[in-house]
């Protein structure tokens, strides 16, 4: 917090500068009580943002106990009413509502429903404003114009160090319009700021591939019908037509039926935008210029057009009619090699996608589902209020005696994202130079029971032997990071704690998403730093033992509702973007083999209807209906089973590049890539079975009858 004073104080290049803190919090009037997102704030924080505001005066928003509240959480609590000047309760504090304003659009980096001063905070004891090493609350700055981000960063980058003794931490600035999409994997960020340009980058892609299969179909299907258009080319060029006539000809085909689809393709995806919306599970709305939107429609279509028409342009504009009356103009060596490989190069991108899609599928199954160091099942986690930490003890007896409680503890931070840590700490034998961060977890004597956490040296705190208030756990990446042998026993402090001796080591587990690699934990007895409960409920009915918690819990919080969460759907949230990115890759895999396959039944009925008095012939010198279906069906085979042999390979580098996000990966089987193979060939035998079959089976006379 005393950053931002100083910030303001000593440098000319800033105009504005505010704390902010974000945090889901009750909200009172009255007899009406709700968990609301909040955010504590700078009165400076409606000077840097224009958030509209519908009635009140925000030059009102200084000091404690000020409130604004955005439109939809006034009309909750005062209906028809006016919400200025009415009295608000936060933490048994009554806070006055200075302002109304808009509720905030859908697609802001910044989502609340109240905004409260952050000297409230500070009089509440949620925060210190006095103090250098206070990082609960982040840091808006708003630049003068036309200074420099690069000149004023580097100011800023050695200031911890300078004012905080020991630290070894640098500050670096995020620009507000970066911040959604390229702060994936910065720490102590807001989880829901963190989107990621690489899959936007990659749909990007995907979409561009698909597009380009469908110009494939275009010219392969072109190609193939360039025979019965060859003579109308003739006709056209001995009447006097050039060959850039002809290429406009062909080209304006192209493009018409570009329109066409880009008309269609505009009103199917207004149809399909509330599914895409809800397969994103992101609100998706268009707040720009609509007519940059339509050129960039128009710009794609006209691409695709003269894309697709390019080559078919080309190669019948150049027949010559002597050849083409002569029956000459067959489709030579070049042209059926061109055509295979555009089948090769669309099922190679086809099937890369599908490949890929499996493996994400993998890798998502593997993380949700392997061991991550304790036994995440059958847990529910609440929070309690300050208020009710001095009754924990009681309220933590009466859970314990319900049928359907295991056990019960309680913890600083809920167990899905252990992100706080500290650095001032001490052992014994540490070496001067060696600091590092330990992630902290504040709980009491039945952490190990509840979570079965594994103990691998030492013992688990026991109520029975007093010294244990101060001792320490400490997990296996601390011990190896400290660098020291038979650590229990031990000395070990936390500056702000007693000293206390290490009496247990445990086993590594996850306290992070699997992206993450495992960081040095400290499991220590705190009550007062402790507020949410993880209950463990006996396996069977969840629901009564749910019911039966909530039942002690208006006991104890008569006006607070009871809002729980199970661990397990907490930690299967860390992979919500992989998982949703995964239902979208499985769609555009299934899409893009569809539009390849429509290519490849336009060819193979092509293909059929050219050799029907080669197959008349092998059928009439005895061949069977299986060996022409065979040799019709080979070709095709080949050219499927040679993209499976580039698809494969590539899909296996592009997706060990995505797996190394993570630092819990698990071997891509090789039945993924046997599957994709087998998936390839009954795709394929499906689309041309019929037409190769049908073929295989005609009468011979009717194919052979004019010869």
């Amino acid at each position: 917090p005393m950053l931002h004073d100083y910030i303001l104080a000593n440098n000319k290049q800033v105009e504005e500068a505010c704390r902010f803190s974000k945090m889901k919090l009750l909200l009172s009037h009255e007899e009406k009580a709700f968990y609301k997102q909040g955010i504590s704030a700078d009165p400076s924080f409606f000077k840097m943002f224009t958030f509209p505001l519908i009635e009140g005066d925000l030059s009102q928003f200084v000091g404690p106990d000020k409130i604004v509240l955005t439109a939809s959480t006034a009309q909750t609590y005062f209906g028809s009413e006016k919400a200025l000047g009415k009295t608000m309760k936060i933490s048994s504090r009554d806070l006055t509502v200075v302002g109304v304003m808009q509720d905030v659009p859908t697609n802001s980096t910044l989502k609340f429903d109240f905004v409260f001063t952050i000297e409230t905070s500070k009089q509440l004891g949620w925060v210190n404003l006095d103090v250098w090493n206070w990082s609960t609350h982040h840091l808006w700055i708003k630049l003068k114009p036309n200074e420099s981000l690069s000149v004023f960063e580097a100011t800023l980058k050695s200031l911890l160090q300078k004012n905080i003794k020991d630290s070894k931490d640098e500050l670096h600035l995020q620009p507000l319009a970066r911040i959604h999409l390229y702060s994936n994997g910065i720490d102590y960020d807001a989880p829901e700021w963190h989107g990621n340009i690489e899959y936007v980058y990659s749909f990007s892609t995907v979409a561009v591939f698909i597009i380009l299969i469908a110009c494939i179909n275009y010219t392969n299907l072109a190609t193939a019908r360039s025979l019965k258009r060859a003579k109308e080319a003739g006709v056209r060029k001995v009447s006097g037509a050039s060959p850039a006539q002809l290429m406009i000809q062909f080209f304006s085909e192209s493009l018409i039926y570009a329109l066409l689809a880009g008309i269609l393709a505009t009103g199917l995806a207004w149809l399909l935008w509330p599914t895409f919306q809800n397969l994103t599970g992101k609100p998706i709305s268009f707040n720009g210029d609509v007519r940059w939107m339509g050129l960039i429609i128009v710009a794609v279509v006209l691409l695709c057009g003269i894309l697709a028409g390019i080559y078919p342009a080309l190669y019948l504009s150049r027949l010559k009619p002597t050849v083409v009356f002569k029956n000459a103009a067959k489709t030579g060596n070049r042209v059926i090699t061109f055509r295979r490989v555009l089948v090769v190069v669309q099922f190679t991108l086809s099937l890369s996608f599908v490949a890929g899609t499996l493996i994400m599928y993998h890798q998502l199954q593997f993380i949700q589902n392997r061991d991550i160091g304790f036994n995440r099942n059958n847990i529910i986690v609440f929070r309690i209020p300050g208020k009710l930490q001095a009754r924990y003890a009681e309220l933590k007896s009466e859970i314990k005696k319900l049928a359907g409680v295991e056990n019960i503890t309680i913890v600083s931070q809920n167990m899905s994202a252990v992100s706080d840590a500290v650095s001032k700490v001490k052992w014994e034998g540490k070496p001067d130079q060696l600091n590092f961060d330990f992630h902290v977890i504040a709980t009491d004597h039945d952490f190990v029971k509840t979570f079965d956490v594994q103990i691998l040296q030492g013992r688990d705190y026991s109520v029975e032997i007093a010294s244990d208030s101060t001792a320490y756990m400490l997990n296996e990446e601390a011990v190896t990071r400290m660098g020291i042998k038979n650590p229990v026993d031990k000395t070990y402090e936390i500056e702000g704690y007693k000293p206390g001796k290490i009496i247990g080591i445990i086993k590594d587990f996850n306290f992070e998403s699997a992206q993450k690699k495992i960081e040095p934990l400290v499991i220590f007895i705190s009550l007062i730093d402790a507020y949410d409960v993880s209950v463990r409920l006996r396996p069977g009915d969840i629901k009564n033992a749910t019911d039966a918690i909530a039942s002690v819990w208006k006991r104890f919080a008569p006006e607070r509702p009871f809002e729980f969460s199970f661990l397990n759907e907490d930690l299967n949230k860390l992979y919500l973007t992989e998982h949703r990115t995964g239902q979208l890759f499985a769609c555009l895999a299934i899409l893009s083999i569809f539009v390849s396959c429509l290519g490849l039944l336009g060819i193979v009925m092509f293909t059929t209807e050219q050799r029907m008095k080669e197959v008349a012939v092998r059928k009439v010198m005895g061949a069977s209906v299986t060996s022409v279906f065979f040799h019709i069906s080979k070709e095709f085979f080949i050219l499927i089973l040679t993209a499976n042999v580039i698809a494969l390979p590539l899909a296996a580098y592009l997706m060990n590049k995505w797996l190394l996000k993570f630092a819990f990966a698990d071997k891509v089987p090789v039945l993924i890539y046997i599957g994709t193979l087998l998936i390839s060939f009954l795709v394929t035998l499906i689309t041309i079975g019929f037409f190769a079959l049908k073929s295989a089976q005609a009468n011979p006379v009717v194919a052979l009858k004019t010869e």
